[in-house]
């Protein structure tokens, strides 16, 4: 005698991590922005039950903290060539960059939020590393660092939000033509305007990045940190 079961009426539902909501959240962030993320929306989006997000993360700060570790987390430092702090930062900065721009909505949360973990913490280990192995003080390199770090987070936000970082455009073509802007009173300003319409953000970073790298490079040579 043979027996059949009956088919089931509904898939498994797949198990709630904090992995799983962590990227879920970080999915809804990307789309609707911080603002648009609450613990009862992701719980929707998620098919779960709100009170059911609380077992694997207690509160929508923890929340946004684990999603600072998660973006953090996606900087790759497997490359950096401790032998050459230069192209090590610059790589590292680099790789920086492309987690802020895949992440354009999530750059004011990584910010303002302080992360203590492994995870968290791991981009500045590798960093200080670098520069503690081509001869910074910690006080010199943590300067470094944040120098770094700080030209990354002003560069990018300049790309996302002004439009005169974004190859000219309507809405900076519409300024201009209304400012009257004369070139007995702004010749400079003027005679860049046709450089401004073939802007290359990642050029221009890579410019600064440059700057930057130079001037430690010739303060660590001279002794002067």
């Amino acid at each position: 005698m043979t027996t059949t079961r009956a088919p089931e009426t509904q898939e498994r539902k797949e198990p709630l991590t904090r992995e799983r909501i962590l990227h879920r959240a970080l999915a809804m962030i990307d789309r609707d922005g911080v603002e648009g993320l609450s613990m009862r929306r992701l719980a929707a989006e998620l098919d779960a039950a709100p009170m059911s997000l609380y077992n694997h993360v207690p509160n929508k700060e923890a929340l946004l903290e684990g999603l600072t570790e998660v973006l953090l987390s996606q900087i790759d430092v497997s490359a950096l060539d401790l032998d050459d702090w230069v192209e090590a930062m610059r790589t590292g900065m680099r790789s920086f960059r492309d987690v802020l721009l895949a992440h354009p909505n999530a750059v004011p949360l990584i910010e303002t939020k302080t992360v203590i973990t492994p995870a968290a913490v791991r981009p500045l280990e590798a960093s200080l590393t670098v520069l503690s192995r081509a001869g910074f003080p910690p006080q010199a390199a943590l300067s470094a660092h944040w120098t770094f770090v700080g030209f990354t987070f002003g560069h990018v936000t300049s790309q996302i939000v002004n439009p005169m970082c974004r190859s000219g455009g309507p809405e900076t073509d519409e300024a201009l033509s209304q400012a009257g802007l004369t070139a007995d009173e702004f010749p400079n300003f003027l005679a860049s305007l046709p450089y401004a319409a073939s802007y290359d953000a990642e050029e221009a970073f890579d410019f600064g990045l440059d700057a930057i790298l130079q001037g430690l490079k010739a303060k660590l040579e001279a002794s002067d940190l």
